[in-house]
């Protein structure tokens, strides 16, 4: 972890994942609290998912599959600079392709900037897989976590080529109990938005 973060933020993350303190005055400095919350073992929770996305991108050098997938990889809060700052962005190398897609613009989120559906996420995802390079989709912000789980969902079905039924199976999860419908994929917003 210390190749991707300053050792100041890698020592706040170990100082406050240990109880998970959210009230710390620093925490800000290094893009958490508000909508990045601290939980206890918020450190190792870091490292798993730094590690997978690492993980992932071995797989996709190594040449063990065409696309690799971290939903929780890309949240713009992780990076070592730049931090506080929502876009979605294309990284394109030579021998593969970093696809960061922040679900912030997802209609029914807060956000709500462009009142994307994950029918048009994934047709834009569509684009990029369409180079036939090796992808790593990575996730990122979406402050409507019910629709949040619907497009990376979505996404997912549409990178393996099949389709879902748009009714949700009952499970014993409880996402019912949360969710405005129990429909996918969510449509966009009646919203007008001034530019």
């Amino acid at each position: 972890m210390a190749k991707f973060n300053t050792d100041a933020n890698l020592e706040h993350l170990h100082k406050i994942s240990q109880d998970g303190d959210n009230d710390d005055p620093q925490s800000g400095d290094f893009g958490l609290g508000y909508d990045c919350p601290v939980v206890e073992g918020f450190y190792d929770y870091a490292a798993a998912v730094g590690g997978a996305t690492l993980t992932a991108t071995q797989c996709l050098l190594d040449k063990r599959g065409e696309v690799t997938i971290n939903w929780s990889g890309g949240w713009h809060h992780a990076k070592k600079e730049d931090r506080g700052r929502t876009r979605g962005n294309v990284d394109e190398t030579q021998d593969w392709v970093k696809v960061r897609r922040p679900l912030d613009p997802m209609a029914g989120d807060p956000m709500c900037s462009f009142s994307m559906t994950p029918v048009r996420v994934a047709q834009c995802l569509r684009h990029v897989l369409d180079w036939h390079l090796p992808t790593l989709p990575l996730g990122g912000g979406g402050y409507n976590l019910v629709n949040t789980t619907r497009c990376w969902t979505y996404l997912t079905v549409s990178i393996l080529g099949r389709t879902l039924a748009p009714e949700i199976p009952d499970h014993e999860v409880g996402l019912h109990s949360t969710a405005p419908n129990t429909h996918t994929p969510c449509g966009p917003s009646s919203l007008s938005h001034s530019l």
